[in-house]
This record gives structure tokens, sequence and C-alpha cells, in this order.
């Protein structure tokens, strides 16, 4: 089982590729940012200070560095997270959750309801 990135051997040459951030950027361009489909209905991150253990994981892990420790606490920058979720899945305390905005669970909830 491979725990972190430096156990995996990369075998040949590669070319590093940065992460961008497709969904909020490009919705921005198809729709006025002031937009519903824009500023409602998209999810962030939020980070729990009485579930966080500041173990740092999460900082390591985030692709973009996103995510950082100040005072005492794990900060996320939204403005820089590209919304891979990776945090998520690696924080040892699920302390990382998703945020969703209030027309973003109406619209799930309608979802539901209609079966689609």
């Amino acid at each position: 089982m491979i725990d972190s990135f430096e156990d995996i051997e990369v075998l040949g040459s590669y070319e590093s590729v940065p992460f961008k951030k497709l969904v909020k950027k490009d919705l921005h361009r198809a729709f006025n940012k002031n937009s519903i489909f824009v500023k409602d209905t998209y999810v962030e991150l939020a980070i729990s200070s009485s579930r966080c253990k500041i173990c740092e994981i999460c900082i390591s892990s985030c692709p973009v560095g996103a995510i950082t420790e100040k005072a005492g606490q794990i900060q996320l920058d939204t403005a820089s997270c590209i919304s891979c979720y990776y945090c998520l899945s690696v924080c040892p305390e699920k302390a990382i959750r998703i945020k969703p905005s209030f027309m973003n669970k109406l619209i799930r909830g309608i979802r539901w309801i209609a079966q689609i």
C-alpha cells in the first residue's frame, strides 16, 4: 500500500502539469459572476477546528498549497483551492468537510425528489 507520494517510483521522464481551477473560472466566463448559477450553487470546503488535531497531513497533501497552518489553526484559502477534495480523503480526523450553500442543498433536494 502506498502511504504518500514519496513512496511512488517514477519510471522514465515526466512533465509537471500545473493544476488548473476549471469549475469556478469557466463558470464565471459562461455566466455573470453574480449569477445564481455561480455564487449560490458552488460548494466549498470547511475545516472543523474542534476535530482538527493539526497533524498537517492536509498541508503536505494539497497539490496547490491552499492549506496552511497559522496561529495554531489550519486554514484553507478558498480562492486558491481547486476543489480536488484530496484533503478530504487524507484527513485522519475527518475534520475537513464539504460545505454546500443553501441553493446547492435546495437543488440537490429537488433532484432527489424528482429522482434525477
